[in-house]
Parts: C-alpha cells; structure tokens; sequence
C-alpha cells in the first residue's frame, strides 16, 4: 500500500518556520560545528600565504569538518521531529550509537551514488568517444549523449536517493534503519521528496557560493575572515534547513514503516 501523499509545500513551509524561530537552541548544537569551521577557515588563509595546504592536509579537515557536523544535524533531526526524548538540541559534540549509523548509512548512500555516477560518466564516454567526423559533429554527438544517457541517469540517481533518505531521520531518531522498509515508506513520494529537498538546499547554497564569490574578489584579510564567517553561518543554516524538512517528512511517514507516531507540535 502506497504512504499518504506528502504535503511537499506545506513541509517546507513549516521547516523554514521552523529554523528561524527556534535560531537559538539550533545556535547551541551548532557551536562545535561553527568553530571547526571557522579554525579551517583560519587556517586556509594562513596557508594561503605560506603556498597553499598539501591535499592529505585538506582531506584531512574536510574529514573533521564532516565529523564534527554529524551530532549537528542528528539533533536537528531529534528536534525537528520530536520522536524521542531528549529532541533539544545540546552544546556540545554528544556521539553515540546513532550518529555512528547516521554516518555508516550516508557512507553507504554515497558509495551508491558515486557508483551509479561512475557507470553514467563510463556509458557517456563510451558512446561518446569514438573518434570520427568534424569538432562539431563530436561536440554535437556528446551533448546528445548527455542529455538522452546523462541526464537519466542523473534523475533516477536523484529519485533512489529521495527514496532513500529518510534514513538518516531514521537513524538520527534511533529507528531501524531498514532501506527496503524505507523505500516502501516513501513509495509514491519519491518526487515530492527530491522536491523538498531541492528547495531545502538551493537557496542556501547559492546563498554561500555568492558570499564565496565576493569573498575572492574583496582584498584583505579581514574581508575574508568576516565573509567567510558569514559563509560558515550560511552552510549551517543551509544544513538545518533540509535537516529539518526531511525530519518532517519522516514523522510524516514514521506510521509506513512501523516506528511510533508521537507526532506532537513543534516548539
């Protein structure tokens, strides 16, 4: 049996409502975040001047910047759907054994996206690549590629993923993180999903990229340091926002796949 049809605008709605009036408890779960950040940030421009960070450096912190993000967005899960008991958001940097399956499944989800975007990239190379004709008439065989095997492929990438996504409320909540059960929840909302979580992103991300942007246009270091301050303040927005729009979507469907339905309001 298909879930209830998700009340995709609503949803949204309700989590950019969400996060702006409840700045404060989500400012305390997102101070370990915020300073790891800001450190990186620091310590790019510093590197900057000293020729640039070797690339074991740079994946290195992209690793801790990720790790002390994970605890951030599981309480923004806990708040946002209110399935357990302790849903306010904390200072500090709590990991448990829900983070821990927070961070294995989006381990999993991305080793099948990057799989499925290797198969895409090798199925356009490989229709692609065979030499003959004119410059243009190559270009012109590549764009057709693309569009009719890229973007595809692309898309149903995107749908699995909105299938699949509810594990991280899932997980950030202490459920079973069961992806068959999970797709079967989401059966019939896969686009509304993808849709929510479009809208959730976006603005914020081009939000960060335009700060990026006149950060590297604006001489000084104080400059820097203030834009991507604000750039820092922008992502973690940017990470609470889908946060809690998926949160919302999963108490939505939490009956589907058999968890408690404590569907109480917000604060």
């Amino acid at each position: 049996m298909a879930a209830a049809k998700l009340p995709a605008n609503a949803i949204i709605g309700e989590a950019y409502g969400f996060v702006f009036a409840n700045l404060r408890p989500l400012a305390r779960a997102a101070a370990v975040p915020f300073a790891v950040t800001t450190l990186g940030l620091l310590r790019s421009i510093l590197a900057e001047r000293e020729g640039g960070m070797a690339t074991w450096a740079v994946v290195l912190w992209m690793v801790i910047e990720f790790g002390a993000a994970v605890p951030f967005q599981t309480q923004v899960y806990r708040f946002a759907t209110g399935l357990t008991a302790d849903r306010v958001p904390q200072l500090g940097w709590p990991w448990g054994r829900r983070e821990t399956a927070y961070v294995l499944n989006a381990l999993g989800l991305m080793a099948l996206s990057i799989a499925a975007a290797a198969l895409a990239a090798a199925l356009v190379a490989g229709f692609a690549l065979p030499s003959g004709g004119t410059r243009e008439e190559q270009l012109a065989r590549l764009g057709m590629v693309i569009l009719f095997v890229g973007v595809p492929v692309a898309l149903l990438i995107a749908y699995a993923s909105a299938r699949i996504c509810l594990v991280f409320p899932a997980a950030a909540v202490g459920h079973p993180t069961n992806w068959r059960a999970l797709w079967r929840a989401t059966e019939g909302n896969g686009w509304r999903i993808f849709w929510i979580m479009a809208i959730a992103i976006l603005p914020w991300t081009m939000a960060g990229g335009f700060i990026q942007t006149l950060a590297g246009l604006m001489p000084g270091v104080v400059a820097l340091i203030v834009l991507g301050t604000a750039a820092n303040i922008v992502s973690l927005i940017g990470m609470a926002v889908p946060a809690t729009a998926l949160g919302l979507a999963y108490r939505h469907l939490a009956p589907g796949v058999g968890q408690p339905t404590r569907l109480s309001l917000l604060a």
